[in-house]
């Protein structure tokens, strides 16, 4: 399985979209888990590449040359 994500700063909500060659019971499950689960991650920084974090893994934030 192959995971997108695309980061628009100009986006107003979340959109996800499935492609797939067949709907299967995984698929089902999976779209089912997207559409309950609420969205509740960050985006941050690691070696120049976005990577998603959850609130809860947070422990201290601070700033870096000017950056947050």
């Amino acid at each position: 399985m192959k995971v997108q994500i695309q980061i628009e700063k100009d986006c107003t909500e979340t959109q996800v979209i499935i492609i797939t060659k067949a709907l299967s019971a995984s698929i089902q499950e999976l779209a089912s888990r997207i559409e309950k689960e609420p969205l509740s991650v960050l985006t941050g920084m690691q070696d120049e590449k976005h990577v998603l974090i959850k609130p809860e893994e947070i422990f201290r934030i601070y700033a870096d040359h000017g950056k947050v």
